[in-house]
């Protein structure tokens, strides 16, 4: 191989990882910005919940958001319709901390153990377990299948 040609096969290598090294960056910053603008749309919603509970004249709003959820006959609609907004928002954290760290690949499990705990915690409430079948369609498909392994879901 002549000089020239050593030269240009070099160039065109340094020009193929140049560019993967900017793809990578690019796919790192997109899915950066993913997370942020999740979690920002995760504090709106928040915000919003939040309201529902602290308003007992927001109860009308509550109750026709949660209209197609059937209110057990044994319960106060206005309790039951909190408890789903708090458990909406105790799902959200699920999804979120499964979205921002990796809660639900088993290689996360042992630095998340924390969370891992609580969350086991939360689901074996009855009330919580019951609304996450009323409002687990809500959440993405890695949070789904978390929590369906934490409650014994097949």
């Amino acid at each position: 191989m002549k000089m020239p040609e050593i030269i240009s096969t070099i160039a065109v290598a340094i020009s193929v990882g140049a560019l993967v090294f900017q793809w990578w960056q690019n796919r790192k910053a997109s899915e950066t910005a993913f997370k942020t603008n999740f979690l920002a749309c995760t504090s709106r919603y928040t915000q919003i919940q939040e309201l529902l509970l602290s308003n007992d004249e927001l109860s009308g709003l509550s109750e026709s958001i949660y209209a197609k959820i059937n209110v057990p006959g044994d319960r106060d609609t206005r309790i039951f319709h909190k408890e789903l907004a708090l458990c909406g928002m105790m799902f959200q954290l699920i999804e979120d901390v499964c979205i921002m760290h990796g809660l639900d690949k088993n290689s996360n499990r042992k630095k998340l153990s924390g969370w891992d705990g609580l969350f086991r915690g939360w689901m074996r409430s009855k009330i919580i377990r019951d609304n996450w079948g009323e409002l687990k369609n809500h959440y993405n498909e890695n949070a789904q299948a978390y929590v369906g392994r934490l409650i014994g879901e097949k």
